[in-house]
């Protein structure tokens, strides 16, 4: 038995013996009574009873950490850094974010009043006049901001760039090149051939 619901269903199996709780433990500082392993043996599977020594070992190994593997899938989720999305489109702002909290709670009320008095279509009409002209206004100044803009853009693309000075390319001196020369034809030089005088006396 290498667990404790083991032994609970030991005991509730074998009801009349003397054997209880009390005498399993399994804290390797606590050993209770003698200590019994199943062995193979030269006359087979018999109980052996282990050596003071060997008990806490034993114990330690049936009480390791048995909990459930880590998930690696999720694990990995976690240490992934989450992507930053680009800046969209900036949020609308609402008619009623223009308005003071005064007249945003007047014109609540009357939105939700099914009949108004006169008094009443009086207020309505001035709430929604201001919530137009501070609609137009911030218009304007939207389009003012988004006018230098413009012209700065522009005027960074007419600015000239600047000129890029160009070295000339010095012209490679080339050596003049050499007129090959005709292979002059050796005209083979005949020998010369000796006058030989003709022997016999000069007349005086």
């Amino acid at each position: 038995m290498k667990q404790f619901p083991e032994v609970i269903k030991y005991l509730s199996r074998n009801d009349g013996q003397n054997v209880r709780r009390e005498h399993f433990s399994f804290s390797p500082r606590m050993p209770v009574g003698d200590f019994f392993e199943e062995q193979d043996t030269s006359e087979g599977v018999q109980w052996v009873k282990l050596s003071h020594e060997e008990i806490p070992s034993r114990i330690q190994a049936i009480t390791g950490k048995r909990g459930r593997p880590r998930n690696t899938e999720k694990a990995k989720a976690k240490e992934m850094p989450k992507v930053k999305r680009g800046r969209g489109r900036p949020p609308k702002v609402k008619v009623t974010d223009l308005l003071s909290k005064m007249d945003a709670r007047v014109l609540k009320k009357l939105e939700t009043q099914e009949v108004l008095s006169d008094e009443d279509k009086l207020k309505m009409t001035k709430i929604k006049k201001k919530m137009r002209q501070k609609v137009q206004n911030k218009q304007k100044q939207e389009a003012k901001t988004a006018k230098p803009k413009e012209t700065k853009s522009k005027e960074a693309k007419k600015k000239p760039k600047a000129p890029i000075k160009k070295e000339k390319s010095k012209p490679e001196r080339t050596k003049p090149e050499k007129p090959k020369e005709k292979g002059k034809l050796k005209e083979k030089v005949k020998p010369k051939e000796k006058k030989v005088a003709p022997s016999g006396k000069v007349p005086r």
